[in-house]
């Protein structure tokens, strides 16, 4: 290989790098925030297909949900993963999901506030 074809593979991949870097940030501002995260949370839906005992991708799993403020898939994802997951684990996400429901709880409420107010009859 002589020294003018690797150096054209060479500026060849730095060029495939800045190409990758520039798309992903295009994408990043084009999609923003919320539909990249629906397409991490659809793509682990999908792991999740293939490997339904994998506590730890569970686990992640509904941490996305939850950072997504999808708090009521993310206490299910998460109760899920603490059958399957070692017992030091569980523990850990016990406590866990016990904020979630709380914070389940907490907007639901708000969601009833912005409906008005509730008539008993």
């Amino acid at each position: 290989m002589s020294f003018f074809s690797r150096s054209f593979d060479l500026s060849y991949r730095g060029i495939n790098f800045l190409c990758a870097t520039y798309f992903s940030l295009v994408m990043t501002i084009c999609l923003g925030w919320y539909q990249l995260s629906r397409l991490a949370i659809m793509a682990s839906q999908r792991l999740l297909i293939l490997q339904p005992h994998n506590w730890a991708l569970r686990r992640d799993h509904g941490m996305m949900l939850y950072y997504s403020r999808e708090y009521e898939e993310a206490v299910q994802e998460l109760s899920i993963c603490m059958v399957f997951a070692p017992e030091e684990e569980a523990e850990v996400l016990e406590a866990f999901v016990e904020k979630l429901h709380l914070l389940r709880l907490e907007s639901s409420w708000k969601n009833l506030e912005r409906k008005g107010r509730l008539t008993v009859t």
